[in-house]
């Protein structure tokens, strides 16, 4: 099948700025084995349309909260903006592309808790669109990410020893009552600590 029939193919449901991403999902997927056997590096026309239709599936496949099966896609477009002929490494900022698939790449990390790798993508928007507070939001979550999941432990724990503490250990006990409650004291006093923590990061990212 030649590039304009796939082209068609695709986008034939295309109704002015109107995008459907099931259907974007649904018919590349119908044509992923001839988009597959297309050699990318043949000519410019091949890549920049395997570059589109690879980018196109891949956010519409996070729209769809499809976040494991599109960072595979994800990658690829990525790498494919990257290596293009057509744009220079240093402008890719200025392409809508490539900052929406950063930013979908990005947030599907984030659901799927690997804020290592979302951070860099967060990192590299905001350093790109400062004036963006989205993306600001964004990378707050994912540097705060492991911190938040501790915090969020230690209230647990922390609640559940003032409610089961007092009904489980007689009051006879007086010792062992003493060690829970600093047990729980201390966690307590994590838990705070983790609170500034969180606080000060907030604060000094929305200064910047």
């Amino acid at each position: 099948m030649s590039i304009k029939l796939l082209y068609e193919e695709l986008y034939k449901h295309e109704s002015g700025s109107q995008r459907n991403p099931q259907i974007i999902i649904d018919t590349f997927e119908r044509n992923e084995s001839a988009i597959n056997e297309m050699d990318v590096n043949s000519s410019a026309e091949n890549y920049a349309f395997i570059r589109l239709v690879t980018s196109d599936y891949a956010c519409s496949l996070v729209l769809r909260e499809c976040y494991t099966k599109a960072l595979p896609f994800l990658n690829r477009s990525i790498s494919l903006w990257e290596n293009s002929r057509d744009i220079e490494k240093g402008a890719l900022s200025n392409s809508r592309w490539y900052e929406t698939l950063r930013f979908d790449r990005g947030r599907s990390y984030n659901f799927k808790k690997k804020y290592k790798e979302a951070k860099n993508d967060f990192s590299w928007l905001n350093k790109h669109f400062p004036d963006n507070d989205n993306y600001k939001v964004w990378l707050a979550h994912c540097q705060n990410g492991p911190l938040i999941r501790i915090q969020n432990f230690l209230l647990f724990s922390v609640l559940s020893f003032l409610v089961f503490v007092p009904i489980v250990i007689k009051k006879e006990h007086h010792a062992l009552r003493l060690t829970f409650l600093s047990i729980a004291t201390i966690g307590y006093i994590v838990f705070l600590v983790l609170r500034i923590i969180l606080w000060l990061r907030q604060k000094k990212l929305r200064g910047n």
